[in-house]
């Protein structure tokens, strides 16, 4: 059962993500259907240590859940190994139906980044 938190401004709702793991390539979630969460994502990156390479964090979005997810609505900046050990928080706004979170290589690592990514839906009480 997806976590639900509830406040005077409306509601948060784990969505999905990618699980805490070491990356050294591409790394993208499942398909994650944002139909309950229509009007913004709070994405959330704890990112450990980064040894080698350089990498991004990407919201990608599709109308189908079978699409390209081509089209990307959020690009964190980069991590690196000088640039770790630390939490990325972002509000997306701009997406489809359906999104995809990918943790992209952009300089070539062996060893990578140790990094799990959680999508939360929020939705803003009137």
């Amino acid at each position: 059962m997806a976590a639900l938190l509830y406040g005077l401004s409306g509601y948060l709702k784990t969505l999905g993500g990618i699980a805490a793991q070491a990356v050294s390539a591409d790394t993208s979630s499942n398909a994650i259907d944002t139909a309950e969460t229509p009007e913004e994502l709070l994405l959330v990156a704890n990112v450990g240590e980064c040894t080698d390479g350089a990498y991004v964090v990407k919201v990608l979005t599709d109308d189908s859940e079978t699409g390209t997810f081509a089209q990307a609505v959020y690009t964190s900046e980069e991590i690196n190994s000088n640039a770790d050990n630390k939490q990325i928080v972002a509000t997306v706004r701009g997406f489809k139906k359906f999104i995809k979170v990918q943790v992209q290589e952009t300089s070539a690592g062996t060893t990578g980044v140790v990094i799990g990514v959680t999508v939360l839906g929020v939705r803003k009480r009137i």
